[in-house]
């Protein structure tokens, strides 16, 4: 375990100098994220212990996920597989904590004229100031059913895409994960 650690500290040092390969739609990257999900949450590979279903089709036993994000947000600049896994990751650990709590995600994207802002909430345990310092740590297990390296591999590619991390405790309980990436005009987010 520690050798793998090893390794993605390395990958996430690792800063090409130019994270563009396309203009990558948020709101689609999110969508996809929501339906690879919600088609293989209790039966996919992973075996996860919740069904993720949107707020208006969620039944009483599944994460219910809530969606704001603006169609008409600029691109990000950077990878489609890149946003796509981040989007991922960050969906699956908040869905992984709400199922041990509210049941409840919110997911939420704003543009502010030069970067595009992605939030990821979730009605989970409670994460205390020193959990929320190691949370993107590879090696750490800050809640319990939290991935480590899914996390660690979202600060990863956040890097890569020049942009920012950052995650705080949620006054009711639970997490927020903030991201902050530049738009296919703005500058970078460092």
């Amino acid at each position: 375990m520690k050798q793998m650690a090893g390794q993605v500290l390395r990958f996430q040092r690792y800063r090409p100098s130019d994270p563009a390969g396309t203009i990558v739609d948020l709101s689609e990257a999110v969508q996809q994220a929501i339906t690879t999900l919600a088609r293989t949450s209790q039966d996919g590979p992973n075996g996860w212990p919740f069904s993720l279903q949107l707020a208006s089709d969620a039944t009483d036993s599944a994460v219910a996920v809530t969606v704001d994000v603006p169609a008409d947000l600029p691109g990000v600049r950077g990878h489609e597989a890149d946003v796509e896994r981040l989007c991922r990751f960050l969906l699956v650990n908040a869905a992984r904590g709400a199922a041990a709590g509210t049941k409840k995600v919110a997911v939420r994207a704003s543009f502010d004229g030069k970067q595009v802002r992605l939030t990821v909430e979730d009605g989970g345990p409670d994460v205390s100031g020193t959990q929320l310092e190691a949370l993107f740590d590879p090696n750490q297990k800050v809640r319990e059913s939290a991935c480590g390296l899914e996390l660690a591999a979202c600060r990863s590619i956040v890097r890569r895409l020049h942009g920012r991390i950052e995650a705080r405790a949620r006054p009711e309980g639970g997490l927020i994960v903030i991201v902050t990436l530049p738009t296919e005009t703005g500058e970078p987010s460092i």
